[in-house]
């Protein structure tokens, strides 16, 4: 009997893997839950059709989450991203019971000042753009901003969230408490 409460399948079908036995021994190991957790905009319904054409039906034990990492084109385009999720948590809340937001959160691992001396190593090495920085970005306040508003969708369709929060827990905690107090 065992659980899974983070995981991603379909970055294991990104890599060029059939899902479809992982799924099998789930099921053959009993588990009694897996929480497939979103990270981009618009990816719930994408997750769940992987799941269904890869293992041919969504197993019982199977949850999805759906929520926005805090990734630098995520980040940039949050007014977007934002919507996009809120269309995923309709249709997230209108199938399970066991709706859940996330992940979402901060990552100051990729994002601020280790961002900032990865630009700057890409334009002393002679980059093609100061914009290929791969995930991070300096815009810590977008970051903070974009988990603030995920934070709010969560209370507004009253589900739990689950947070990411590397390097950051500092900031992290003062978003939340915030939050929590403005909840009134």
């Amino acid at each position: 009997m065992f659980s899974d409460t983070h995981c991603h399948l379909t970055y294991i079908k990104d890599r060029g893997e059939n899902i479809s036995p992982h799924i099998s021994e789930m099921k053959k190991e009993s588990f009694r839950f897996v929480q497939d957790i979103g990270t981009k905009p618009g990816d719930l319904q994408p997750r769940i059709e992987t799941v269904i054409n890869e293992a041919g039906e969504i197993p019982g034990f199977l949850h999805f989450s759906c929520g926005l990492w805090p990734a630098a084109d995520i980040i940039a385009d949050r007014d977007n991203s934002l919507f996009l999720l809120e269309e995923d948590i309709k249709i997230l809340t209108g199938k399970q019971k066991a709706a859940v937001l996330g992940e979402c959160g901060l990552d100051r691992y990729w994002n601020g000042p280790p961002a900032a001396e990865r630009i700057a190593a890409l334009r002393n090495s002679g980059g093609t753009s100061p914009d290929d920085d791969g995930p991070g970005t300096t815009d810590i306040k977008g970051e903070e901003d974009l988990f603030g508003r995920q934070l709010d969708l969560a209370r507004k369709y009253d589900i739990p969230v689950i947070i990411h929060s590397r390097d950051a827990f500092e900031p992290t905690y003062e978003i939340i408490k915030t939050q929590a107090m403005t909840a009134g």
